[in-house]
């Protein structure tokens, strides 16, 4: 997987490393951006441990998923971003596992029917800084970021 939660893109299937509860993305964002903030990790409210640290897109998702044979999940996820939804075939893996993992994606699109080169150009986050973030979006393109 990417390093520092990035994703990496190949064949039509993007990874990406997931971090799971506050305290987990505290730390990363801690590593990643060269320490700032010590102590213990309380509450919901990520900024409140990382100084300096503040939203730039807010928005809500109401997600839908479906299990599929071999532990892949069919997930929809519908924002509040004028009605903007996604889907996505996944399946939840440790590192080593990726490569494997990708046959059993493969299996489940094509006895879904999806075509396993359909890639999603623009996703959730990506449309709201677009719309509403245009400055923050330059910025991050210009470090390669998004």
């Amino acid at each position: 997987m990417g390093e520092g939660g990035r994703k990496r893109s190949s064949g039509g299937r993007t990874t990406y490393r997931e971090y799971d509860g506050v305290r987990d993305v505290v730390q990363e964002i801690r590593k990643v951006s060269g320490g700032g903030g010590e102590g213990a990790v309380e509450g919901e409210v990520i900024s409140a441990h990382v100084p300096g640290l503040e939203p730039y897109a807010n928005f809500q998702t109401r997600r839908r998923a479906w299990s599929v044979a071999g532990g892949v999940h069919v997930v929809v996820d519908e924002s509040d971003i004028g009605g903007f939804a996604v889907g996505e075939v996944e399946v939840l893996v440790k590192e080593e596992d990726v490569a494997a993992a990708g046959e059993r994606l493969d299996e489940a699109k094509r006895l879904l029917g999806i075509s396993t080169g359909e890639v999603l150009k623009d996703g959730k986050l990506f449309m709201f800084v677009k719309r509403y973030n245009p400055k923050f979006l330059a910025m991050a393109q210009a470090a390669g970021t998004m």
